[in-house]
């Protein structure tokens, strides 16, 4: 018995129920409201022109030639020219001068020069829209190079503070973000290795070991642009021609660096997930995960400077060119919070099963219009995608196998295995419905595809209702494009047939020129001296208001958001906004037939603008590129030559003979390895003028009107 009580004093109580171990607390997921997206019109005030509800008729064409006043030096150019010229002038109203005469030089280079070598011959002039779309170029070019001056080491920072973040956060951090950080850390550093100053001396930096071996071959690629390749950060095909430094870039590296950033693309679809794609699961969530740190590292919540920075630079770029075409990392981070993922937690960005939601999200957002080579491996995110203008898309949509196969007329240059992967300038001029472009298009049989008519056609319909869908002037770019549309179709002079068609080409690649951002010269001190008039003798402005408005109104626009978003201030686009209100106003009284406005300045206002930037003369941009193939699509202005025209002073029937400036414009498709620069392409050009090199065959050669 006394055994049996010890033992029962011994004995412990019964173990209470055992409760399940309570789940582990989950981060509670902040949910942001949504970036606003940018205005749809930045800046933009429109100028209305001031017209009579009945405007003045046309010139009737043909005129006698009895009736033509040849004024001063005028009347020695119409002598001068043969008889079959003369009589161009009399039925179309105007004649580009080739080999017709030798009253006036050919192959003037500048505007200024143009017009003073016109004025010493007291020639009468007109003030044409090349001269006014160059005008405005030059002011343009001249603020951006400002704003990218100060611009370039903003870059510069953003780029070191990511990659101190990244290299003091890759600690420690287990080997499902190992990978992830190790490409993030790689996109930075090829750019900040191209961007940094110091970089440019012959010593190499040192690089981290985990990286040096892929960033050498990385910068060596971009420096090469020549090569359509994988990279070898990515692992996605890049075409690296590219990466051409534009001749005036003050900065080569800087712009390489804002290009690789536009370029390296951080592929999110998975092989099972798109045709294309190079990745497996498992490697494209790498590369959402490198994609994901970066956006988090760009949150205002986690480094305030970073997201500073980097708005700065995107807001710029979307303000004057457009908003990513692929998606950016503030869109990514966007897509996560819609997802219930918070990016600025790094466990969210180490969970598979958050990212597959993020990387689900990108996969059924929008894709890009523009396929540039890492589009073709499905979704992928970008730290500042590049941009599709309207006239970019119009010339995507008229490549592929959307139009058909090539007919056998079609040039052989513009497409691969009979899908058309070339464009020509042309096409821009149709889509803009400029007129007799659907005839020279079909003269170079650049239209010989099954589909090329319908397609361009739908084009031009869907282009007239841009105003309601997509507004023009939701970008600087966009507006200037819209003032070469009113130019295009100019209502109240349709004289000259083809040289009109030049006209509006070669305005297009003017505009077009600005189109790369960091490629700028370094800004140079404006000269304070108001102009002076350099002649007596008349001056006249095209007479097209409603064009000259629209110029006007984008450099008004550029003025007002460059300030607001930068902080520009005393650049010269004021000069270019008074030169384009005094053409305006001119216009307008030879539209509405009232009293002429002095406009003896713009000539030397325009050559102060030439001598003020410094960086004149023919230029030459690449409009579309095949990687695959190598070949690519350029267009370029070539010299400055007369054209003698007629036109009607106020309150005055009969036409007077003046002379203007007519920019030529060039198609070029060659290899991608030879991509003309402006300093390559004005070498050629001034060695035309001199006789030892023939420029491309032009749409419109020198003294060839409409029939």
């Amino acid at each position: 018995m006394l055994t049996a009580l010890c033992a029962a004093a011994c004995a412990r109580p019964p173990a209470p129920p055992v409760s399940p171990a309570p789940p582990p607390k989950l981060p509670v997921v902040r949910v942001r409201a949504p970036r606003p997206p940018a205005p749809a019109e930045w800046f933009w005030t429109p100028i209305e022109p001031h017209l009579h509800v009945e405007p003045r008729r046309p010139l009737a064409l043909p005129v006698a030639e009895a009736a033509i006043a040849r004024t001063d030096g005028a009347a020695k150019i119409w002598n001068d020219l043969p008889p079959e010229a003369r009589e161009r002038v009399r039925k179309n109203g105007g004649l580009v001068v080739g080999s017709e005469g030798d009253s006036l030089s050919k192959g003037e280079l500048s505007f200024g020069a143009f017009y003073n070598d016109l004025a010493e011959r007291k020639v009468p002039q007109i003030v044409t829209f090349d001269a006014l779309v160059a005008a405005t170029r030059l002011g343009l070019e001249s603020a951006l190079a400002q704003v990218e001056d100060e611009l370039a080491p903003a870059l510069v920072s953003l780029l070191t503070r990511l990659e101190s973040r990244l290299e003091s956060e890759k600690k420690g951090v287990g080997t499902t973000l190992a990978e992830a950080y190790r490409i993030a850390r790689g996109a930075v550093l090829v750019a900040r290795v191209l961007a940094d100053p110091k970089t440019d001396a012959k010593v190499e930096p040192k690089l981290p070991a985990d990286l040096a071996v892929a960033v050498a071959a990385e910068k060596a690629l971009i420096e090469a642009h020549g090569v359509v390749s994988t990279s070898p950060i990515l692992g996605v095909p890049m075409d690296y021609t590219r990466f051409v430094v534009p001749s005036a870039a003050a900065r080569a590296g800087t712009f390489r660096a804002l290009a690789w950033l536009g370029g390296a693309s951080f592929a999110l679809a998975a092989r099972t997930e798109h045709a294309g794609a190079a990745f497996d699961v498992a490697e494209a969530r790498t590369a959402t995960r490198a994609a994901m740190l970066l956006a988090r590292l760009c949150n205002a919540d986690v480094d305030a400077a970073t997201n500073a920075l980097y708005t700065r630079i995107g807001r710029y770029l979307s303000f004057v060119w457009g908003a990513s075409d692929d998606l950016t990392l503030l869109e990514l981070d966007d897509i996560g919070t819609k997802a219930g993922v918070d990016l600025t937690k790094p466990e969210h960005i180490r969970d598979v099963a958050k990212v597959d939601r993020v990387r689900a999200g990108a996969l059924a957002a929008r894709g890009p219009a523009i396929y540039d080579g890492p589009a073709g491996v499905g979704r992928t995110a970008r730290v500042f995608g590049g941009h599709a203008s309207p006239d970019a898309r119009a010339i995507s949509a008229l490549l592929g196998a959307s139009i058909g196969k090539a007919e056998a007329e079609a040039p052989p240059s513009s497409h691969r295995d009979g899908v058309r992967v070339i464009p020509s300038t042309l096409d821009v001029g149709c889509w803009l419905d400029a007129p007799d472009c659907r005839g020279a298009i079909h003269e170079m049989r650049a239209d010989a595809f099954e589909q090329w008519s319908n397609v361009s056609a739908r084009l031009r319909e869907t282009r007239s209702e841009t105003d309601a869908t997509e507004p023009w002037h939701a970008t600087v770019y966009g507006s200037l494009l819209a003032a070469v549309a009113a130019h295009a179709v100019a209502s109240h002079d349709m004289t000259l047939g083809r040289v009109r068609l030049e006209q509006t080409l070669s305005s297009w690649t003017t505009i077009r020129h600005l189109d790369a951002p960091l490629s700028r010269a370094k800004p140079r001190p404006r000269s304070s001296a108001t102009p002076a008039a350099n002649t007596t003798v008349p001056i006249y402005v095209e007479a097209e208001p409603e064009s000259i408005a629209l110029l006007a109104g984008a450099v008004q626009q550029a003025r007002r958001g460059l300030e607001a978003i930068t902080g520009l201030k005393g650049s010269a686009l004021d000069d270019v906004d008074e030169l384009l209100l005094i053409a305006l106003k001119a216009a307008e009284n030879l539209v509405n037939d009232d009293a002429a406005v002095d406009v003896s300045s713009l000539p030397a206002r325009i050559a102060k603008l030439e001598e003020d930037y410094g960086d004149v003369g023919p230029i030459a941009v690449v409009v579309s590129s095949d990687p695959p193939s190598r070949r690519l699509l350029a267009s370029a202005t070539g010299r400055i030559e007369p054209l003698v025209r007629l036109v009607r002073d106020s309150g005055k029937e009969e036409p007077i003979l003046v002379v203007g400036a007519h920019v030529a414009q060039h198609e070029i498709v060659t290899d991608a390895g030879e991509a003309p620069t402006d300093a390559t392409w004005r070498w050629k050009v001034a060695s035309a003028v001199r006789g030892s090199w023939v420029a491309p065959v032009r749409f419109v050669p020198p003294g060839r009107v409409s029939p």
